[in-house]
């Protein structure tokens, strides 16, 4: 969602319906008013361009903590994916640059919808319903407790 955000932002990527068109716009009359990068790097510090795997998140923690990693899949519908990026917090993560929430969630849609999952679905998290995914979770304990 990002990436392709950034790149229409970046002229990268030509803004092709009306709600894109709008919405490009609006954000770069927000980047002139402002035009310092930290809306962008704020987005990159927790957006990761690359999920980490459970693997590299164990040796991670495994410096101050002991236990278990454990993974699971679940399947996560289209909808169920929308819902997660409308919460207004991760709105605001991924689409900074656009102040009126109504129009952020409009592009939102559009690009989760008709861009985003269907390139995920096409690959092999792509599911009946929607997208596999894998959640990594931990039983830990701080090293020495």
């Amino acid at each position: 969602m990002r990436a392709r955000w950034r790149a229409l932002l970046g002229g990268d990527a030509p803004p092709d319906t009306p709600v894109l068109i709008d919405a490009v716009e609006a954000g770069l009359r927000r980047l002139d008013e402002d035009p310092s990068p930290e809306l962008d790097h704020r987005a990159d510090r927790r957006i990761l361009r690359r999920a980490h795997t459970g693997l590299e998140v164990g040796r991670a923690l495994s410096r101050r903590f002991h236990g278990a990693i454990l993974t699971a899949d679940h399947a996560m519908t289209a909808q169920e994916s929308l819902d997660t990026l409308l919460v207004p917090s991760n709105q605001e993560e991924y689409l900074p640059e656009i102040d009126d929430d109504t129009t952020r969630a409009a592009v939102i849609e559009e690009l989760l919808l008709g861009e985003v999952l269907p390139a995920l679905n096409a690959g092999p998290a792509g599911t009946e319903n929607g997208l596999n995914i894998r959640w990594t979770f931990g039983d830990l304990r701080r090293r020495g407790d």
